[in-house]
């Protein structure tokens, strides 16, 4: 990332670089959110299933408790299960928008108004891309990296739950009691119906960890590219016995609105 600002600054200048910033933070502090929403989840079902099935109470005794006994608890656990999940997966699904504006600076799309900015998107920049590299095939590694992004098969779940909660008003935490000691419970993201297609009940904590895995890969292989189209595009200037902070060499630089 900050050879990302550092590259923009040179090819672009100044305004196309502050145009940048929050869109490139962005990227990495929903990253940030995702994993920290996460963890959260883990925490509660460690504390309301784990814990407890581990010291011996028995599992229904969790999940049918009458008013003294912590039928509240229940409740709480099925609404704040939803409410870390959702929050995990909104804050993934964005980072492909973050990362479509992220290109749209950086390749100065916004200059000449490539794509109006109100209708810039994944879909939208993986479009322009595709036809920019028919005539300039040095884009090809990012649209390659940002392609393999928008069909993968992780990232393509991730936007249907998204937008299921969205449109659809969310989909319920169901918890599966097991056999096995070693696999005594699974907690499910209910199945739904996507675009006339079955969507199965998921396993959170899997589901989480492989979309996450997916984001944070197509973030680190789009920027490789980028940077890579940004050196080659930027003309060598000689040195300056002053450089600016973002061009200094050796380790990042860190100003108030990034990450």
């Amino acid at each position: 990332m900050s050879r990302t600002r550092e590259l923009v600054r040179a090819r672009w200048g100044d305004k196309e670089l502050d145009a940048l910033r929050p869109v490139l933070r962005a990227v990495t502090t929903r990253l940030i959110h995702a994993r920290i929403h996460f963890q959260d989840y883990q925490r509660l079902v460690s504390e309301h299933l784990r814990q407890p099935l581990e010291a011996g109470t028995l599992w229904w005794e969790l999940m049918w408790a009458d008013e003294e006994t912590g039928i509240g608890a229940s409740n709480y656990f099925f609404v704040a299960a939803e409410g870390y999940v959702y929050a995990s997966v909104q804050a993934q699904h964005a980072i492909a928008d973050n990362l479509a504006h992220v290109l749209y600076y950086s390749l100065g799309w916004n200059v000449d108004q490539r794509i109006p900015l109100s209708r810039v998107s994944l879909g939208t920049v993986c479009a322009q891309l595709a036809r920019e590299t028919t005539t300039s095939p040095e884009l090809a590694p990012i649209q390659q990296a940002l392609e393999a992004l928008s069909t993968a098969p992780a990232y393509q779940a991730l936007a249907d739950v998204t937008n299921h909660i969205k449109h659809h008003g969310g989909l319920p935490v169901r918890v599966g009691w097991g056999e096995s000691e070693q696999t005594p419970f699974e907690v499910l993201l209910s199945a739904f119906s996507r675009k006339q297609q079955t969507q199965p009940p998921r396993e959170l904590a899997a589901f989480l960890e492989e979309t996450y895995e997916t984001m944070s890969r197509a973030v680190v292989t789009t920027g490789v590219a980028l940077n890579e189209w940004l050196e080659s595009s930027v003309t060598p200037t000689p040195p300056c016995n002053s450089p600016h902070l973002d061009s200094k060499p050796g380790g990042q630089v860190l100003h108030p609105t990034d990450q």
